[in-house]
């Protein structure tokens, strides 16, 4: 019946001279753009089991809100292997605002979590990864890393300057947040924030003085 019905609204738009109705995706799609999005910030490797613990941070670029429902967020390996897409339902990134995705199983969301792809992505990889939002064909953001995080600390974009697609472009330009900024039990993040300065950290092979 669907079926019928639109095939008779397309047919009396071309009798009048009028293009046919465009598909929803499309229209969703029509405007947006790559950048319009960024991935801020993702947590890849929380406390204990990654299960319902595991969340990725977006920022809205522009400086008029975006709705998101509609849109795709997946994830995948750099390889291109075990590709997982959830289409999101609900939500509305702020104007030069953040929009926080999580991965709750069960029960309401925490106070850091604005919206919930349920098992929809799986887990994300700890060591690399590709994880990313599109509209229709278009990537919106993407960001690919191949280092891996700390465990309990969450991936974030430099909070040094103004988050920007330009930044997010380039992976160095990420780091493992600070330890104290921890939002929940042993986890250090700024989920739904903006993102602190990265620090240098001494590790095997390097040296920080002061």
């Amino acid at each position: 019946m669907m079926k019928r019905i639109l095939m008779t609204l397309a047919g009396v738009a071309m009798m009048q001279g009028c293009p046919p109705p465009e598909p929803p995706t499309t229209a969703l799609c029509k405007d947006r753009a790559e950048g319009d999005l960024i991935i801020s910030e993702l947590m890849i490797d929380p406390e204990g089991t990654d299960t319902g613990s595991e969340w990725l941070e977006l920022f809205n670029t522009l400086t008029t809100p975006l709705e998101l429902k509609g849109l795709t967020v997946y994830v995948r390996d750099t390889d291109g292997s075990g590709a997982k897409s959830h289409v999101i339902r609900a939500g509305t990134a702020p104007a030069r605002g953040y929009f926080v995705l999580g991965d709750i199983r069960s029960g309401p969301n925490p106070s850091w979590v604005n919206y919930s792809y349920g098992d929809g992505l799986g887990s994300m990889g700890n060591a690399r990864g590709v994880v990313g939002v599109r509209c229709g064909a278009t990537t919106l953001a993407e960001l690919s890393y191949t280092s891996a995080a700390k465990a309990e600390r969450s991936r974030m974009l430099n909070g040094a300057q103004e988050p920007s697609a330009a930044l997010a472009a380039v992976e160095e330009n990420y780091c493992d947040t600070p330890v104290g900024h921890v939002y929940f039990a042993q986890n250090s993040g700024t989920p739904g924030l903006r993102n602190p300065q990265c620090m240098a950290e001494a590790s095997v092979g390097t040296c920080v003085e002061n």
